[in-house]
């Protein structure tokens, strides 16, 4: 196997991705807590100018409570969450549920009477659980739709089933470079002699099943190879290759390639793969996976050289 070399661009996309997270998060954080607020202020409105609530009914507090929320939301979204399209959408439910806040403000006693001191809190629960999974939803779904609609960006990594002819041959050369490039030294002159991209690509078109490839820059970048191998444990699941281009060691292509295997794998509990012995650095690599050798050796008799197995149980 031939895996990237880690170094520390690694986390730049991981950290940019919690940074909008905790951006989004902090713009609900702050419509509840504008809520809240929007509430205090009306119950102080309602203490400060009894006079003047006197002189209105209570749908006419409702109304003009409401309006004013609506509005202050609707300006919200549109300018500092800057999601114009779904404005009136969200305003309008966050301002019902305020409102139905407002309306047990001004007809407590009446309420309270109706259904007690439980049904208060439990309707104050409901609303605070409401606007939190609704939050949540439309996150999820906005998330979906800008990964469904925005095309890959300049340098990103798509894991993707292996299709086209033009992918085989890509998956055939990263094969035949990341053997010439990695296993000299490894593996015997004559195995890499034997293994020319002729061969690779024959290999490539008679093996696509269980094969994904990773697509960078608008070519193959890298490939794993994964199953159950015949007369072995069927309870135990296999990465039987994984190989990636030089120019994207240390970009993180290796681990989006394991993690993709390991989720087409995620019924077996226990997963396997081989690795040449003098390997250090793709033993290494595996291990940061959660793999680790379990005493079991073979003799690799096209490659003329020792290999080890390593097991991730999980």
């Amino acid at each position: 196997m031939e895996p990237e070399k880690k170094n520390g661009n690694d986390g730049k996309d991981e950290k940019q991705e919690k940074k909008e997270q905790r951006k989004k998060v902090l713009s609900f954080a702050a419509i509840a807590l504008f809520s809240l607020l929007a509430i205090g202020v009306g119950l102080w409105i309602s203490h400060a100018l009894p006079e003047a609530f006197a002189r209105w009914n209570a749908e006419g507090e409702l109304a003009l409570v409401l309006a004013a929320f609506w509005v202050v939301l609707m300006l919200w979204f549109v300018f500092v969450m800057k999601s114009r399209g779904n404005a009136l959408v969200y305003s309008g439910v966050i301002a019902a549920l305020t409102a139905g806040a407002v309306y047990l403000i001004f007809n407590f006693d009446a309420v309270m009477d109706a259904i007690g001191v439980l049904g208060v809190w439990g309707i104050g629960a409901a609303i605070v659980i409401a606007i939190w999974i609704g939050g949540a939803v439309i996150l999820k779904r906005d998330r979906k739709k800008a990964a469904a609609g925005a095309p890959p960006a300049e340098g990103a990594v798509v894991i993707k089933k292996m299709e086209t002819d033009e992918e085989i041959r890509g998956k055939a050369f990263v094969h035949w470079r990341a053997w010439h490039e990695a296993y000299p030294g490894l593996v015997s002159e004559e195995a890499l002699e034997k293994l020319t991209l002729e061969k690779c690509e024959e290999i490539a078109f008679k093996w696509r099943d269980n094969l994904l490839v990773a697509v960078a820059d608008g070519r193959v970048a890298g490939f794993v190879g994964f199953g159950v191998r015949e007369g072995e444990d069927p309870d135990v699941g296999e990465i039987f290759a994984l190989y990636v281009l030089p120019e994207y060691f240390g970009k993180g292509v290796g681990r989006l390639l394991m993690q993709a295997g390991l989720d087409r794998l995620k019924e077996y509990p226990r997963v396997c793969l081989w690795v040449l012995k003098e390997n250090a650095r793709a033993i290494r690599f595996y291990e940061k996976c959660g793999f680790a050798p379990d005493g079991a050796e073979k003799w690799n008799d096209y490659a003329s050289a020792a290999e080890i197995r390593m097991i991730l149980t999980r």
